[in-house]
């Protein structure tokens, strides 16, 4: 089988999406059927998932009167911005987390164990325990994507409630649906 360059494979992956047959590329690429199955299948049949969600939803859009359509499009906005908003703050935190890790690592190198100062090792321990801090809601956040992935996987359908629970059901993101 010939070995394709990462430009290649994008090139099949492209035609693929827009509908060219396996078969008929792995000719003009010579290679295997099964070489592109393996490399694309599932993630043309998630494709092919998702479009058929779009368009079912725009189905359900143009029927549906304006005032529904109206409230689903805010809805669908605050949700979007609501999530845009915690990544943004996951990410800050984030790097937070590794600024204060790294200042309670070299606090930590200063120490003399032989001749240990109270205040710079509770300064030491405070700055650990702000960076385990800053590290919790990314880490949250990378947890329910995990959750998200793994429903989707299993029902093919995420609601709002899986989205908006970390691990352990913690509560990530917050929106008032009786508005």
């Amino acid at each position: 089988m010939a070995k394709l360059s990462n430009k290649q494979w994008k090139e099949i992956e492209t035609r693929l999406t827009k509908g060219e047959k396996a078969i008929e590329l792995a000719k003009e690429y010579k290679i295997t059927r099964g070489a592109i199955s393996q490399k694309f299948s599932k993630q043309q049949k998630d494709i092919k998932a998702l479009a058929n969600q779009i368009v079912n939803t725009e189905i359900s859009i143009q029927n549906s009167p304006v005032t529904i359509q109206m409230g689903a499009f805010s809805l669908a906005n605050e949700l979007l911005s609501i999530s845009k908003h915690m990544a943004t703050g996951a990410n800050n935190s984030a790097m937070n987390y590794g600024r204060l890790s790294s200042i309670a690592t070299k606090q930590l190198a200063k120490l003399d164990v032989d001749n240990l100062d109270e205040a710079e090792l509770a300064m030491a321990r405070t700055l650990t325990i702000m960076s385990n801090e800053a590290a919790k809601t990314p880490m949250d956040l990378i947890k329910a994507n995990q959750n998200i992935t793994n429903a989707a996987q299993d029902t093919s359908e995420v609601t709002f409630e899986s989205w908006r629970k970390g691990s352990e059901g913690k509560v990530i993101g917050i929106v008032n649906l009786d508005n």
